[in-house]
């Protein structure tokens, strides 16, 4: 698996909302292993914890700067790695599709 800056976008921002084609980045390269190596990436159960308890906070407006700061952190954690099982998932069931017709 290959992560490859892609010109169409040079913001650098990824939102889980930005169309496949509007994002900054392609990953290629990927097999069959490293699609469902991504699909099982999640945080630990302290950092779901830890997350939700900044969750929590910042929904009733009392993060310190330094919570919001780590939250955010979270945020584009999380942002990369939905991105990141988008490509995995389409990969598989590209070769899905290909195996059906192939």
């Amino acid at each position: 698996m290959e992560i490859q800056g892609d010109e169409r976008n040079s913001s650098g921002a990824i939102g889980l909302t930005t169309a496949p084609e509007e994002l900054p980045m392609v990953v290629t390269g990927w097999t069959g292993a490293s699609a469902n190596s991504v699909l099982r990436l999640n945080f630990g159960s302290k950092d779901c914890e830890k997350l939700f308890k900044l969750e929590s906070k910042s929904a009733q407006t009392q993060l310190t700067k330094a919570e919001q700061s780590e939250l955010d952190g979270y945020e584009c954690i999380s942002v990369f790695l939905e991105f990141l099982r988008r490509g995995a998932q389409s990969h598989l069931a590209e070769n899905v599709e290909a195996d059906k017709t192939g």
